[in-house]
């Protein structure tokens, strides 16, 4: 099999996620919602990937989506996103060893498009080595592309923008920033959801998002 280019997208338990929306969201709108927008980063990076590596540590997400076209599934044991990243890196160098490169995603960026994603690649082309950074709103990772899979060890959370450009720098690679609006939005806080719609999100999310502000706004009016 040919896969010069893989993904990698961690999803933790859908009813787990996204507690900060609890006060204008529910918990089966909020679990709905982050399963809309991790189907759509997934469809999306699907479109300019060879396989994608979902990991999780429910063994009902991992058994759902492993019958997805181009998805193989990962469990993990829920210690956090490092360490699931590492898990699967590891396993594409044994199971993928002729991948080029990988691109690491959130599952939480609705507007994302492939389009985006084929962008990030494009970046690093003429690169032997190179890495490609999106940062969040909290300079935080939202993703990165790593050519080959082994260029850096990459770290994410708070501030890891900065920790994965200096470590670049400092080994002497190749580093590109992509940084649009529609990979920067994700949905934490309540006010994000009018803003991921006035970008334009993909569909699945579009669709729940739709939903929730319209009956967020029936309750603020009666």
């Amino acid at each position: 099999m040919n896969t010069g280019l893989i993904g990698i997208v961690t999803v933790k338990d859908f009813e787990k996620s996204k507690k900060r929306l609890a006060r204008r969201v529910g918990l089966r709108e909020r679990a709905e919602l982050v399963r809309a927008m991790f189907e759509d980063v997934v469809e999306e990076l699907s479109k300019i990937v060879d396989r994608v590596i979902i990991v999780t540590p429910s063994t009902r997400i991992g058994e759902y989506y492993s019958k997805w076209s181009k998805c193989d599934v990962l469990l993990d044991e829920g210690v956090g996103r490092v360490e699931a990243i590492r898990k699967a890196i590891d396993y594409i160098e044994k199971t993928y060893p002729s991948a080029e490169s990988i691109i690491i995603t959130v599952a939480d960026i609705p507007c994302a498009s492939s389009k985006d994603f084929q962008e990030i690649v494009s970046l690093a082309e003429k690169y032997v080595k190179a890495i490609v950074l999106s940062p969040a709103r909290d300079w935080g990772t939202n993703i990165i592309l790593l050519k080959p899979p082994n260029v850096i060890k990459p770290v994410f959370g708070v501030g890891s923008f900065w920790v994965n450009l200096a470590k670049a720098i400092e080994r002497g690679i190749a580093v590109r920033v992509y940084s649009k609006n529609t990979v920067r939005v994700d949905l934490d806080y309540p006010e994000d959801l009018e803003e991921a719609l006035r970008i334009g999100c993909n569909p699945r999310t579009r669709l729940v998002l739709m939903r929730i502000l319209g009956k967020i706004n029936n309750n603020e009016t009666t």
